[in-house]
């Protein structure tokens, strides 16, 4: 009996709870290992702007414990995926240090492409149970290098673990590199950095890493997304040198009160990006305690959810909205009552 979550549960739970604005249900069937109770935190990503698609992602970590649950050592999850085999069979390997691996499915059509990963550098993000595994120590770690080789297909892995270490050392002290994502299953040879930053320190950052872009139109923007000391979620991407790409996660709701906060905050971001009006419910109804059942017992939930703006060019902005449900939080699941 597990108290980790499948990928077909949450999607048949997101859709009950009409969470998902209107799109057709999913299709994770696809995926290999897709009922297999192995997922620490799953999400569906959906465009605020009226588009249908949904795309599913799901992170796996190890237990508080330091163990696996059993269904990650199954030969049908990720089907053999090679960053998930790394860092699944431990030892010394560089990728077996991640605290945390994301997997993400685009679904055109609902055919699942080839999932992309992120290699997680940075235990912050398990929160209190940052024991789980050793962080990444510096951005000399050499899971640095090892992350842009796993994730790279093509290019000078030496460039771009360089490009990596300039960018995180602009970082420093008050800014934090998170995890690094590959590109190659949407056919292109990038990295794509998630990074925590203070919203004031986002422009000053960005000129100093020689981002392609006019952060003077970005002042305005962040004052609306947080307060100005606020971390904030900070995404680009390196070819290796710095490209346009530019993406900023609002701070993520986690409770009711925090989403009931949040209302006004939604409507100054539809002012900057095309969001759908109906959608400010869902963000405010989404978030806090929640239960889900399956047929062999009841598994306690958080769900949570957050907007990402990404820049589609000069001053213009679209919207996603992420919404999630994590047991990460939780020892163990209750037996189901009859």
């Amino acid at each position: 009996m597990s108290a980790h979550l499948d990928l077909t549960s949450v999607v048949d739970y997101l859709h009950h709870e009409e969470i998902l604005g209107g799109a057709p249900r999913p299709r994770v069937e696809a995926i290999p290992g897709h009922r297999q109770s192995a997922w620490d935190c799953v999400i569906a990503e959906r465009r605020l702007d009226g588009d249908p698609r949904v795309d599913v992602m799901g992170a796996l970590c190890e237990r508080a414990d330091g163990g696996l649950p059993p269904s990650l050592h199954d030969g049908e999850l990720l089907a053999g995926h090679p960053i998930f085999e790394r860092w699944r069979r431990g030892g010394a390997d560089p990728i077996a240090s991640a605290p945390l691996l994301w997997f993400e499915w685009d679904l055109p059509d609902g055919q699942p492409r080839t999932p992309l990963a992120s290699i997680c550098v940075s235990n912050t993000i398990l929160g209190e149970h940052a024991a789980r595994r050793a962080p990444a120590a510096s951005a000399a770690s050499p899971l640095f290098d090892a992350a842009a080789d796993a994730l790279l297909v093509g290019g000078d892995d030496a460039r771009w673990g360089a490009a990596l270490r300039r960018v995180t050392a602009a970082l420093e002290p008050r800014g934090e590199l998170l995890h690094i994502a590959g590109l190659a299953p949407r056919g292109l040879t990038r990295l794509r950095l998630a990074l925590h930053l203070q919203a004031a320190m986002i422009p000053d950052w960005l000129r100093a890493i020689a981002w392609p872009g006019d952060t003077a139109e970005l002042g305005p923007l962040l004052f609306r997304i947080a307060a100005p000391f606020t971390r904030i979620g900070v995404q680009i991407e390196i070819t290796p040198e710095v490209g346009p790409y530019l993406a900023f996660e609002a701070p993520e709701l986690r409770t009711e009160a925090a989403a009931e906060r949040a209302r006004g905050a939604i409507h100054h971001l539809a002012q900057i990006a095309p969001i759908n009006p109906d959608i400010a419910d869902d963000f405010t109804r989404w978030p806090g305690l929640a239960v889900l059942r399956r047929a062999d017992l009841e598994l306690p939930l958080l769900r949570h959810c957050y907007i990402k703006l990404v820049r589609s060019g000069p001053r213009a902005w679209s919207a996603k909205g992420y919404f999630g449900v994590t047991t990460r939080s939780m020892t163990e699941a209750a037996p189901r009552k009859a």
